[in-house]
């Protein structure tokens, strides 16, 4: 070994350790943050993701005069404006309808604000009709990671079904119910086990297929600015109605209040 190797490897391993120390105080400093506005807040925090554009999907394709980004964004507006007028915190993964978003990145999002529950707005296409709701119902494997854990599995299962029954008896005779199904149910839930913002998901996650672009009827209420109002409060009494369930931070008042009357 040269005299200048022997010189510079002492200063090159001290560089290295700092580094490492550096990263490690920096992953328990961030974790100790995320603990404290997790247990210090007293709103619930919903996170809403807009679906698209993503790596998989630009969702411009113009369909019954509209196209799912349009919606997505659209209606990810509207949600966010209902729920903080209820007295929900809410966080969006986009700053912009044309933003691109890595879909493991929304996921990311949702985990660091220590969100109560995620929810990705979409619109299907094909020969159905009507709204799904889909949860992580298995495990799956995308870029080498396996997830969401077995307590996101279970909350989000909770999640799902609460949700449809705070949005059914509104939607009811406007939109058709195709129910509460597994990510399986889905082309890259039957390939990976689970659709990649529920696998990397930390927190209840679930993904709503609002409606079907491609079929007349349901494009032509998401387009309406009445249909996009009877579907906004739909939503927002299903995660009303999950939040109260699950004893989110605000059990009483405008949250509960709102609630009730929707269900009147």
């Amino acid at each position: 070994m040269s005299r200048i190797a022997k010189t510079w490897l002492p200063w090159i391993v001290m560089g290295l350790i700092i580094c490492a120390c550096g990263v490690i105080v920096w992953l328990q400093w961030t974790a100790l943050l995320r603990h404290k506005h997790r247990h210090g807040r007293t709103r619930p925090i919903v996170c809403i993701d807009a679906g698209h554009p993503s790596e998989t999907n630009s969702a411009r394709r113009i369909v019954n005069g509209t196209c799912e980004l349009e919606i997505n964004w659209e209606m990810a507006g509207r949600l966010a404006d209902e729920l903080r007028s209820r007295g929900v915190e809410v966080v969006m993964t986009k700053k912009s309808r044309d933003e691109l978003v890595l879909n493991h990145v929304r996921a990311f999002i949702a985990n660091d604000c220590g969100a109560d529950l995620a929810i990705h707005l979409h619109c299907d296409a094909g020969p159905g009709r009507g709204y799904t709701i889909y949860y992580p119902n298995r495990e799956g494997t995308i870029e080498g990671y396996t997830g969401p854990p077995r307590d996101v599995i279970d909350s989000s299962r909770r999640l799902a079904y609460l949700l449809h029954s705070g949005m059914a008896d509104m939607l009811a005779g406007s939109l058709h119910d195709r129910g509460v199904k597994g990510d399986d149910h889905t082309k890259i839930g039957r390939s990976k086990g689970t659709l990649t913002t529920s696998c990397f998901s930390e927190v209840p996650t679930v993904t709503v297929e609002m409606c079907f672009l491609t079929n007349r009827h349901d494009a032509d209420f998401i387009k309406s600015p009445a249909g996009q109002a009877k579907l906004t409060r739909a939503l927002a009494n299903g995660i009303a109605t999950y939040l109260l369930a699950t004893n989110c931070r605000e059990k009483s008042g405008k949250l509960a209040r709102i609630v009730h009357e929707d269900r009147e």
